[in-house]
């Protein structure tokens, strides 16, 4: 709603007003009630508690409740490393958060509310972790709340995929499995072919295909003991940081993939962390990219 234009020649009765000589009454309405706006409305947003104008698009200009306003302190959990889970994620309307250890801000993606990190190596273990949340570039609880998180490594000379589910009618089958050094697949891949073994794989497929081609590689077909229980494995020769995967199982139905894996790394080939945990609904010959 546009205003009128107010002038020293208004009196009190032509202004709306809460009682005569008191306050201006501005429109009151939450954001979802925004009105078409033109450039110099002026309303006070319930949903945020905060005055708002619009020039070319709605925003606040002060005299709200302020920087220490709380609405919806973040709620914090860790099951799994270098991840946090804001278990109030949906009373937030656009946010934003701002995690620290210690004093050191600490990168991250945000999926629906779990948090993935991406610390520096130094800080691996068991940290504590800070999350303040912002919303709608408003600061929405004075103080961070804080979670006990275990910070995953990923500086590691050995790699390997385990614990399987079986997906569908059929065991799983594979054609890629490929580490990199940068998210999103960036960088050149991790190790050879030659560094590529397996604790079991089906006839004469060749485990070392999964370095870079689409041909059968890993097959679980009539495998022995449980499908959890195998593996395959990267031994890149030396300790090196791997941010993110590719994987693609080989058919192109419903029926041969895992419908979630663990990946885990290791530097004595002997004692294995936990690293990511993928899941998929179907199976598919496409190459997925996933960021550790």
């Amino acid at each position: 709603m546009a205003l009128t234009k107010i002038t020293s020649k208004m009196t009190d009765d032509t202004i709306p007003q809460k009682t005569a000589h008191g306050a201006m009454k501005l429109p009151v309405g939450a954001t979802g009630q925004r009105p078409t706006g033109e450039a110099g409305d002026l309303r006070y947003n319930s949903t945020t508690g905060e005055f708002e104008g619009y020039t070319t698009e709605w925003g606040s200009i002060g005299g709200g409740i302020g920087d220490e306003y709380i609405s919806a302190t973040p709620t914090l959990s860790s099951s799994f490393p270098s991840e946090i889970v804001i278990g109030n994620y949906s009373s937030y309307v656009n946010p934003t958060f701002i995690i620290k250890i210690g004093s050191t801000v600490i990168p991250h993606t945000n999926n629906a509310g779990t948090l993935t990190l991406y610390a520096p190596a130094s800080l691996s273990g068991t940290q504590t972790a800070s999350v303040e949340a912002f919303d709608v570039g408003k600061l929405y609880n004075a103080s961070a709340g804080t979670v006990s998180v275990v910070m995953k490594n990923l500086t590691a000379r050995y790699w390997r995929l385990t614990n399987q589910v079986q997906g569908a009618s059929q065991p799983p089958i594979y054609s890629a499995w490929q580490l990199y050094p940068s998210l999103n697949g960036g960088g050149t891949i991790r190790g050879s072919a030659s560094a590529i073994t397996a604790s079991y794989n089906y006839s004469s497929n060749n485990v070392q295909n999964l370095y870079n081609t689409s041909t059968i590689a890993w097959y679980l077909h009539n495998h022995p003991n449980t499908l959890a229980s195998h593996w395959v494995r990267y031994d890149l020769g030396s300790a090196q940081e791997v941010l993110s995967m590719k994987w693609a199982n080989y058919s192109t139905t419903n029926n041969y993939y895992a419908s979630s894996f663990t990946i885990q790394n290791s530097n004595d080939g002997t004692n294995w962390a936990d690293i990511k945990n993928v899941t998929q609904t179907s199976g598919g010959n496409t190459l997925r990219t996933i960021n550790l």
